[in-house]
């Protein structure tokens, strides 16, 4: 088991970097992680079977829930831009969101990123 890792893209590129190499995680910053994702369910959208599973493992590893379909429960979307735009799992949080009053966050993977990198949940 390893430290997780976050997801950072450059152009059309992906690449997977340790968040240690970015900065050392504190204990307060492993606590912010555990606070925002445990009990929360998220469904990830366009990625690929290279880019889903590092972000899957942050996810789960502090207890959030990766769902494969958007249901009402679901907490997140993270979706790529390329390619997580007007597939049926983003374009069903926009539906939820506009017809059942829910407020599924919608997360770009840069937004993600930023928010992993800097252990900012706000």
């Amino acid at each position: 088991q390893y430290e997780p890792d976050f997801v950072v893209e450059t152009a059309d590129c992906i690449y997977l970097v340790e968040i240690k190499s970015k900065k050392e995680l504190t204990e307060a910053d492993r606590k912010k992680m555990k606070a925002f994702f445990n009990g929360k369910n998220f469904v990830l959208s366009g990625f690929d079977s290279f880019t889903e599973p590092p972000i899957r493992e942050i996810i789960e590893e502090n207890g959030g829930v990766v769902r494969s379909s958007t249901v009402l429960d679901t907490d997140y979307l993270i979706y790529h831009e390329k390619f997580g735009v007007g597939t049926k799992k983003h374009e069903r949080a926009l539906e939820l969101n506009r017809s059942k009053g829910k407020n599924i966050r919608i997360i770009p993977l840069k937004e993600f990123n930023r928010m992993v990198s800097e252990c900012d949940f706000s």
